[in-house]
This record gives structure tokens, C-alpha cells and sequence, in this order.
């Protein structure tokens, strides 16, 4: 359940970051640009190069502790044997490890939608 908590806050802080940084903003000292120009404007700004940081930092750590459990839980189902009430546990940290993952992927989605022309350009 601590995991579960962990993973709710890291994702609970993406998606603040997400809505408190809209596009106009992040784009607005590049108003009036070409393409080229405008992602040139934003490889510069100092919030896309910090969002780059913590979204790369998040995305290392959440991708390890989702890899981490996926094997913790399949070794626990493998030694589980016949004790029914330990295939269950293995199987439902299986579950809750892959559906951190599919909420991660969202608000990293979420986050390449709101900066235009994405984060890793």
C-alpha cells in the first residue's frame, strides 16, 4: 500500500505540473514565430529545459520501480506453489504494477500535449 502511495504522489506531481504550465505560456516569448523558430524558443526556455529534467528523472525511477515489482511479484508467483492466497497477492502486484505504468504513460502524454512541439525535440 506504501508503494501504491508513493507512485500516486510522483504521478499526483506530474499532472499539477502539467496543469499549472499551459501552452500559451511556455510559448508566449515566442509568439509570432515559424516552426523552426518557435523550437529553437523552447529548447532555450528555462521551464521546458527544467520539465525535460523532471520528466526524464520520472520516467527513469518509475520505469525501474514498475520493473522491480514486476519481478519481485513473478518471483513470489513462481515460489507461491499451491498457497492460493499467495498467487493472489503475486497477482495483484502484478496488476498494480502495471497499472502505474499505463497512469504514468497518461500524464507523460498529458505533458507532451501541453508544451507545444512536445518535450523531447
Amino acid at each position: 500500500m506504501k508503494k501504491i502511495n508513493i507512485a500516486l504522489v510522483i504521478l499526483g506531481t506530474l499532472l499539477s505540473l502539467s496543469l499549472f504550465m499551459p501552452r500559451a505560456a511556455l510559448a508566449a516569448s515566442c509568439e509570432n514565430s515559424s516552426q523552426a523558430e518557435l523550437q529553437k524558443c523552447l529548447k532555450t526556455n528555462p521551464i521546458v529545459k527544467d520539465l525535460n529534467t523532471i520528466v526524464t528523472f520520472l520516467s527513469a525511477a518509475v520505469g525501474i520501480a514498475v520493473i522491480g515489482a514486476l519481478i519481485y511479484a513473478g518471483i513470489r508467483y513462481s515460489i507461491a506453489g499451491d498457497n492460493p492466497q499467495e498467487v493472489g497477492a503475486a497477482k495483484q502486484k502484478i496488476i498494480n504494477a502495471l497499472i502505474a505504468l499505463v497512469f504514468y504513460i497518461s500524464i507523460f502524454s498529458i505533458v507532451q500535449w501541453l508544451i507545444p512541439g512536445g518535450l523531447f525535440n
